[in-house]
Order: C-alpha cells, then structure tokens, then sequence
C-alpha cells in the first residue's frame, strides 16, 4: 500500500501448498495454473479470518481508529 493504490501480488503453486499443510508435496511436472487449481480452491478458515482482521478490516476502518478498538471483544 502506498501513494493511494494497494499492490496485489498473486500467490505461487508452493504458497498455496504450504498454506494448506502441503508444503512438502512434489509439485514438478505440474503447470502452475494447474496447482492453482488444486490448492487455489481450498479455503484455510484460519487464514482467511487473519486476513480479513489483519489485512481488510484496516483497509475499511476511518484512519483515526486503532487497531486495538477494532479487536473483537470477549
């Protein structure tokens, strides 16, 4: 993020695999595109939880709030 615009790199085929606790799976001989698709649908609840907290929550609060009074309470 930075000068008004967010940057967006995509993930590789060993990202996602390691993501999903397959980091160790051979992934020669495979088109990227065809790990993408192997992984790339594949949801991690607790990723995607940590980035929508870390990462999109502070991309949709006013700058003036703190992280702290964005946490959840208990």
């Amino acid at each position: 993020m930075g000068h008004g615009q967010i940057r967006v790199r995509w993930m590789t085929g060993l990202e996602y695999a390691r993501l999903m606790g397959a980091g160790w799976y051979n992934l020669s001989g495979l088109r990227e595109s065809q790990v993408h698709y192997g992984f790339g649908d594949a949801v991690a609840v607790p990723v995607v939880s940590w980035l929508s907290r870390e990462a999109l929550a502070p991309l949709a609060l006013p700058r003036w709030q703190t992280r702290e009074a964005s946490q959840p309470q208990p």
